[in-house]
This record gives structure tokens, sequence and C-alpha cells, in this order.
């Protein structure tokens, strides 16, 4: 759902160079007629006006013409650079039209460029009201309790796998929040209290507002070829933005992404979803800071490609999706899972955080079922049927996390930024 095969984009060329070609031909026109008795043609033109029309409808023609070239080779660019989310929901509208009404339902009917009941802001006060449940008490304190109790009956937690939402939750922020920490496996921990260089990341992006480039600033400038995965070039599939992907500077922040994904795998069935890290299911995630606090997360995608079935699931998803067998079932509805960083006390100050955590590292399911307020506020009706929550709904994405297990080597050696 994700993969897009793209090239390399000339914007130079198109109506925008056939623009210039005509204006060469024209001026040799010209050039021509005003030799012709023994004049060039700047000569030709001081001594009377009557090519001043000739050249005005000219200049009007080469304007127009470059004019429609550079918004052609505009429009090319921007589909070029357009964010994985949105090739999704251009390939899933696409098969919208494909499709006879008989094998879909309601989440495929075309109703017009957008969903009468649902808009970008829907979207982006949920998330919002989403998050704050798990920034502490008051951010949590500030979504109705209506409205909490709803949003909390759709999070499947799997780190912590206490309650830390509501009063109960606010008792282990302190000294019993260590002790209840001191007996959970270390793979467990470090989600909740995740390593100091990964902390002082989290802390830096609430401190500096969600910029982006307080994250992406930590990379590594060397590049690394993304390998041939799973036999993705024999299916000529791209599953990543691009050809190459990077690491961060700092080895434990590396390492620690990668324990994600394991750590998603390991747990997934406590929420109702058996993961594997392949190609065709989890195998990347996207990082982003959230809308209005800055706070750093990724949101991760798992049940990718499903298998193409004319029943259950007749959506043909590219290259990406050849030999998947992944099954279409119940499970698509958790296949959105969310890790958020410990939430630094910035409330005193406008730029330095204090050293007090708000709140601890979470990782939780999202249940989009249909019945649900998220299926029906989070989840874009046209995006209804793979159960896709959009990271930029979250936040501002910062970066995406590949990590291809199948991969020989070191763990690190298998995840890759793009």
């Amino acid at each position: 759902m994700e993969a897009a095969e793209s090239k390399e984009l000339n914007p130079n060329d198109g109506a925008s160079t056939w623009s210039v070609g005509y204006v060469a031909s024209a001026a040799r026109i010209l050039a021509y007629r005003g030799s012709h008795d023994g004049h060039t043609f700047v000569h030709r033109m001081s001594k009377g006006w009557r090519f001043v029309p000739l050249l005005a409808v000219m200049l009007v023609l080469s304007v127009t013409f470059s004019y429609v070239g550079w918004t052609k080779s505009a429009a090319t660019l921007r589909w070029a650079s357009q964010n994985e989310s949105t090739k999704r929901r251009l390939l899933v509208q696409a098969e919208q039209r494909r499709l006879p009404s008989s094998l879909v339902s309601r989440e495929l009917q075309i109703k017009g460029e957008d969903d009468p009941e649902q808009d970008d802001s829907t979207r982006r006060k949920c998330a919002a009201d989403l998050l704050a449940l798990f920034g502490g008490k008051a951010a949590a304190s500030s979504v109705e309790l209506s409205r909490a109790k709803e949003l909390r009956a759709c999070v499947r937690r799997l780190v912590p796998s206490s309650p830390f939402l509501g009063s109960k939750s606010e008792k282990l922020m302190g000294d019993e929040f260590l002790e209840y920490k001191s007996s959970r496996p270390q793979s467990l921990w470090s989600v909740e209290s995740p390593p100091a260089a990964v902390k002082q990341l989290a802390r830096s992006a609430v401190e500096w507002g969600g910029d982006l480039n307080v994250v992406m600033k930590e990379l590594e400038s060397t590049n690394y070829s993304i390998p041939d995965v799973e036999r993705i070039n024999e299916d000529k599939c791209s599953l990543t933005k691009f050809e190459y992907g990077r690491r961060f500077r700092n080895r434990e922040i590396n390492e620690y992404l990668t324990t994600l994904f394991k750590t998603i795998q390991k747990l997934s069935p406590t929420a109702g979803l058996n993961i594997s890290l392949s190609r065709y299911d989890l195998f990347h995630g996207h990082m982003f800071t959230a809308h209005d606090t800055g706070r750093l997360g990724i949101l991760f995608h798992a049940r990718e490609f499903p298998a193409y079935d004319e029943k259950r699931f007749p959506l043909n998803l590219g290259f990406c999706q050849k030999g998947s067998s992944v099954p279409y079932d119940n499970s698509m509805t958790t296949r959105n899972i969310v890790w958020l960083a410990p939430m630094p006390d910035c409330s005193k100050t406008e730029r330095k955080c204090s050293e007090k955590w708000l709140a601890p590292g979470f990782l939780f399911v999202l249940d989009t079922s249909a019945s649900g307020i998220l299926g029906r506020e989070l989840v874009p009706w046209y995006l209804d049927i793979v159960h896709t929550v959009q990271e930029e709904d979250l936040g501002d994405l910062v970066i995406d996390v590949n990590y291809f297990d199948s991969l020989d080597g070191p763990q690190v050696d298998k995840l890759f930024l793009c």
C-alpha cells in the first residue's frame, strides 16, 4: 500500500522545452526576413514598427507555453514528492473506480471528493485528544470524560500493560512508578523509560516545538543502499521512498528502534494480532512530532500488503503485493501501532524542559473498527478498507523508519531511515 515506484523527473521536459524551440524558430524567420534585403533584423526594426505586433504575439505565446510547461512540470514534481500515505490514498481511489460496488462495502463507495461527515480537522481533533490521554494528568483532563472513555475503549496497550490512563495511573508517575518499573522485563523498561540518548532526543523535540531539524541533525551523513529484501528486485518492488537510507549517529538510538520492532512482534498476540517482521507485514513506521506538543512518536503500520483475494480483498496493490500470504481479516483493524516517547515537563520554561517527566513512554495498538470512535473519526473514509491511520494526522512527519528483519548481520545494519 505504500510502495510506489518512481523515476527521476526533469523539470525542463515537456511544453516548456517546446516553447523554447518555438521562440528560436520564430526568431530565425524574422532574422531571415530582416536580412533578405541586406539589413539585419535589428536594423529593420529600427526603421519601422510593422514587426512590433508580430513580436508581441510571439512574446505572449512564449510566455504562455513556458507557463504551461512550468505548471505541468511542477505538478509532476509535486506528485513525485508526495508522501507515502498520499500515494496509498490515490491507489485506493483508483481501485474504487475500477471495482463493481457489489464487491466492496461503504468504505469503497465514491461519495464525492470528501466525506461530508469527516474532514482533516475532525481527524486532527481525534488524534490530539487521543495523544492527550497519554500526556499526563493535565493533558488527559482536557479531554471530555465521555469522549475519553470512547477513546480508551479503542486502545490496546502493549506497554505499559497496567492502566496508566486515569486517576490510578497518576499514582505510578513518581517513586511508585520506579518500583513498578523495577519488576518489569528489561525490554519493556526500555519502552517506558528509554535509554538516555532517546530521552534526550525526545526532550529536544519538545523543547524546540517539534522542529524536524532537531531530529534530522542527529542523523549521520552516510547513505546505506537498500538491499534486495526478500526478492524485491525480482518482483520490481520498491518498499522505501529512496534507494538509500541513513541511521542516527548515536548507535543507542538505532538499537532502540530495532528493539521496538521486536517488542511489537513479541507482544502483538496480547492485542489479538500475530505480526511477522516481513516485507508484507511489519517492516516500517513513520516517526513524527505531535502537533501542538512536539512529542516524539512513531506510527507503525503492520499488514502492509495483504494477499489479493477476489472476495475478501479485491485490491491490486502493485508489485510489492506479489507473493503475499498475509490474510485480509479482522486483524486489519489493529494494524496501526503507536509508540510515544516519554513526555518531558516544559510547563515552567519556554525553551528548556525540566528533568521531570509528565508521562512515561507508551506502546499501544489502535482499534479502528467501524463501530469505534477511531474508525469513525481518525481513519479517512477513503482508507477504511485498509484501516490506515495517517501519520500527518498525528503530527509532522520526520522520517520513515524501515527495519528488514530477514537480512543477515547485526540488528542495527537492518535499519534504514528514509
